[in-house]
């Protein structure tokens, strides 16, 4: 029976709302911070183990109404009932339900004040509490796996490997497996040998179990060189990202032949990305009766989100309670991401992401920032940067949607956009107005921060002293070739005249600082001058030349040259940047608290 969705209240850190995963997958990847109570599902999954053993496949009547929970495990010692409701697909043949039947509808309720506990199934509501109850055991004892990290190996006194899973000695099975039925110990010694050859990325590799009756152990054989030298070693002898792949993999291939829902804690702990990679392909491809929930911090696992996928991020709330976003409506759209050299797992770990639509952008907040915050603030762990903009976002609209379904998924975000004013034209463009509208309509407003800059770009909040300082100094252009022939520039000492105005574009307002000489001109090029109509052209065709010097330069390198010579302080910030920079701070620390 594997688990459809599942909802819990009352317990830990959930509170009386509690969490709900829904539209589970193959693969289901819960995420978020440490501490913040993923793991508080497990333990509580755990705690019906301590009634349900593993592997107790008997359908007898048996009243188990009297199972306790603890008053501490209680949601802020405040609720009466801990709630755990669980929708199952693919029932066994033998059982109470009905064979055209495809699922149930299992609830239990723990009620503190009456000391009791009650098994029930909702749907469908012909079973007895009694009967309900064995179908819980059943489910609980043998449709539910956990494995945990390394840690669950262990040496005895005599120095040999043993190990728990689940609360069962895997040796101890493997033991029972070697009387009677060698073809699944033969199985199994071939299935590990080809997994653990593709995961290690060895050419030859042999794996067998040696079924010593006083100390059972592993073996893996690597076979080497052109003289084919065998290196025989145990599983502890290769390090414990090898035993710990060892106790994955045995457990799974223990239980192959049920429908089983795997918890895994971090199994990502002590493996290198290749190998994790492997790993998942392995549980796609040769465990098609199980279904994955792994707890991680990985990004490696986040990073190959598809189809068979959801992902569930936790997150606490104002009241300290536990809560998650189902991200699987967002997985759809990673692909888009993907090709703009975005990838999943910085949509999802990151505490903050900041939507920039290029990488001077990022210059120049990262400097706001670290002045705001007095150096507390972080790039990397307290905030990250994503880009959206450039010449791959062909589809504009069509990604903005996109984001918007993300950050639904995933609150703690600013997007910054450039409002792309002119003289032309003095309302924000249609694509922004859009994205502006989708937040209201989402009633993202409280938890995704808008900035759209008062100017017509990010460079508008510069003042027009510091560029053409940087130009001087640093970005001076001293020509440039027309018609094979060297056209000079002339820095324009006293500066540009006019003020940088909100709508001027940057590229065209500070060219300006770049002149040529005219007369110089007419005297480089009389040979191609035979009337004032030819020279006037030729003027033009340089004007446009000219035009495109700043083009030329890198904007980051201008933006690393205006942030080394800028002391931001709220005195020489311009239009709205204080007010932009003091929010976008105030978000970044909450979203860190």
């Amino acid at each position: 029976m594997l688990i459809k969705e599942l909802q819990l209240k009352g317990w830990r850190s959930y509170s009386e709302e509690g969490i709900s995963l829904k539209n589970l997958n193959k693969i289901n990847l819960l995420i978020g911070p440490n501490n913040i109570g993923k793991s508080n599902l497990l333990k509580y999954l755990l705690s019906l183990r301590t009634i349900f053993p593993e592997g107790n496949d008997s359908w007898e009547e048996k009243d188990m109404s009297f199972f306790r929970i603890n008053e501490e495990d209680r949601w802020l010692y405040n609720t009466q009932t801990v709630e755990f409701k669980v929708k199952l697909e693919g029932l066994p043949e033998h059982s109470f339900i009905n064979r055209n039947q495809d699922e149930v509808k299992l609830q239990v309720s723990h009620n503190l004040k009456g000391k009791n506990s009650e098994f029930s199934m909702i749907e469908p509501t012909h079973l007895n509490e009694i009967k309900a109850t064995i179908f819980w055991r059943h489910f609980v004892s043998n449709h539910i796996r956990f494995i945990g990290d390394v840690r669950g190996f262990f040496y005895d006194t005599a120095g040999n490997l043993d190990v728990h899973i689940d609360g069962k000695k895997i040796l101890e099975y493997l033991l029972k497996k070697v009387d009677g039925e060698e073809d699944w110990i033969r199985n199994y010694e071939d299935k590990m040998s080809k997994w653990l050859k593709d995961i290690l990325l060895e050419e030859q590799l042999v794996f067998e179990f040696i079924p010593d009756t006083h100390h059972p152990d592993f073996s893996i054989t690597i076979i080497r060189g052109v003289e084919k030298e065998q290196i025989k070693l145990r599983p502890r002898q290769l390090g414990t990202g090898v035993a710990h792949l060892v106790l994955i993999l045995t457990t799974l291939h223990a239980c192959s032949h049920r429908k089983i829902n795997i918890f895994l804690e971090e199994p990502e702990m002590n493996l290198h990305p290749h190998s994790v990679n492997t790993l998942t392909r392995i549980f796609k491809e040769d465990f098609p009766n199980h279904r994955f929930f792994i707890f991680t911090h990985s990004n490696v696992w986040l990073d190959q989100i598809d189809k068979e996928y959801s992902v569930y991020n936790f997150f606490k709330k104002e009241d300290g309670s536990t809560n998650c976003l189902n991200c699987t409506e967002s997985r759809d759209y990673y692909p888009i991401f993907e090709n703009l050299g975005i990838k999943p797992s910085q949509l999802l770990l990151s505490n903050f992401n900041i939507w920039i639509e290029g990488p001077s952008d990022r210059i120049y907040l990262n400097q706001w920032i670290k002045e705001y915050s007095k150096g507390s603030l972080i790039e990397g762990k307290h905030y990250s940067f994503i880009m959206y903009g450039g010449t791959n976002l062909s589809h504009y609209d069509l990604v903005f949607d996109n984001v918007i379904n993300i950050l639904s998924t995933g609150y703690n975000a600013a997007i910054i956009c450039d409002s792309d004013l002119s003289k032309k034209r003095d309302t924000i463009k249609e694509r922004v107005q859009k994205l502006k509208d989708r937040i209201a309509e989402k009633e993202l407003e409280d938890y995704v921060m808008l900035w759209i800059t008062e100017g017509r770009e990010i460079e508008n909040y510069i003042v027009k002293e510091l560029f053409e300082q940087i130009f001087r100094t640093e970005f001076g252009k001293s020509y440039f070739k027309y018609k094979n022939k060297r056209v000079n520039l002339y820095f324009v000492e006293e500066g540009i005249g006019e003020v940088f105005e909100a709508n001027f574009s940057y590229d065209d307002f500070f060219v300006k600082i770049y002149q040529f000489d005219k007369n110089e001109v007419r005297t480089q090029f009389k040979d191609y001058i035979k009337s004032e109509y030819d020279f006037e052209n030729i003027i033009s065709d340089l004007e446009k030349k000219r035009q495109g010097v700043l083009k030329d330069i890198s904007k980051v390198e201008i933006a690393k040259a205006i942030v080394s010579k800028w002391n931001v302080t709220p005195n020489n910030m311009i239009y709205d940047l204080n007010q932009r920079m003091v929010q976008l701070v105030n978000k970044i620390e909450i979203a860190n608290r």
